[in-house]
């Protein structure tokens, strides 16, 4: 039941691509979320189908802009990241969450909210970076370091101003 609901749902999230209609891309959120209820504690596709879920819920935090969506969808790819059993796609998890940290930290409008929330994710970039450097991807350790570094940097730079970022 589980992959034929994760099969249904990715087919509601590719019409909510092609038609842009909300109710579409809602339902795919539902339906995934249905799946891993009903998913045992353990299963092997688990973190594909937190992952997949991530995906849909960023979709819906592009659309809406909402932060409560972004905020969902951080901990749902940190989910897929760390469950204990599958093959967790890793480094795209730590990709994305690293991008949205600094997204999220560029929507702050102040100052204090921005602090709070780098230093709630400050440790985010070093796991990452231990992942790549475990699976021997020495670059990418380093650029995930770097982009640690430089988000710190610049809101300590320009602290008056929230900043919107681009992804690197």
């Amino acid at each position: 039941m589980p992959i034929w609901l994760n099969n249904l749902s990715i087919s509601l999230q590719l019409l909510f691509q092609r038609t842009g209609n909300l109710r579409d891309l809602g339902e795919a959120i539902s339906i995934k979320r249905r799946v891993l209820e009903i998913t045992p504690e353990g299963h092997a596709n688990m973190p594909v189908w937190l992952n997949s879920l991530g995906i849909s819920l960023d979709s819906l935090f592009k659309r809406t802009g909402d932060l409560r969506d972004l905020t969902e969808t951080i901990s749902t790819y940190r989910s897929s990241a760390v469950y204990t059993s599958g093959s967790p796609p890793i480094l795209a998890a730590f990709d994305t969450a690293i991008y949205l940290i600094t997204l999220t930290a560029t929507l702050e409008q102040t100052l204090q909210n921005r602090y709070t929330q780098l230093q709630d994710s400050s440790g985010i970039p070093l796991q990452a970076a231990s992942a790549a450097l475990t699976l021997k991807r020495v670059y990418k350790a380093l650029e995930w370091l770097e982009q640690g570094r430089c988000l710190v940097w610049g809101q300590l730079n320009n602290p008056d101003t929230p900043r919107r970022s681009t992804r690197i």
